[in-house]
């Protein structure tokens, strides 16, 4: 019997790490970038893709230099980019008085989508950039504050 048990667990560890293994996306901040030319934003979009799923993907509690690393290139990035720029409407993104920190998934969405369908219509950005904010508040609820403005979005 004890036999049995230690094959089952031990299967069962070594499935589930590989199955963990298999889906979790690869990712490593570039160590040296420069954003000096228009030229640079171009170049970097792949990266910036990778970053922006990577830290949506990624939980709050797990990588906290590398997530703020992730976040640093992103928001670099984005100050400077000529073909992307984030509105951010106060009736629309009402959840950063309660968690400031949701404007930078909120970014990330709008971001992307931008960066997938050249002359983005804003409105379709928007959405885009609320759909990253509910599900990376799901995701993390634990370490957030519960908003019921996200909440509805949700519903």
């Amino acid at each position: 019997m004890k036999k049995s048990v230690f094959i089952f667990t031990f299967i069962f560890v070594f499935v589930m790490g590989f199955a963990q293994t298999n889906t979790t996306p690869k990712y490593n901040v570039p160590e040296e970038y420069s954003f000096l030319l228009r030229e640079d934003y171009n170049k970097y979009e792949p990266e910036i893709k990778e970053a922006i799923d990577w830290y949506l993907w990624r939980s709050m509690g797990m990588d906290n230099d590398k997530r703020q690393n992730a976040a640093t290139f992103f928001m670099q990035w984005l100050v400077g980019s000529p073909a992307v720029t984030v509105e951010v409407d106060t009736k629309v993104v009402n959840f950063v008085d309660t968690n400031p920190q949701l404007l930078i998934p909120f970014s990330m969405g709008w971001s992307k989508y931008a960066i997938e369908n050249e002359n983005a219509d804003r409105i379709k950005a928007s959405a885009a950039g609320i759909e990253a904010v509910v599900a990376y508040y799901h995701k993390n609820r634990a370490f957030m504050n519960k908003d019921a403005n996200i909440e509805k979005y949700e519903k």
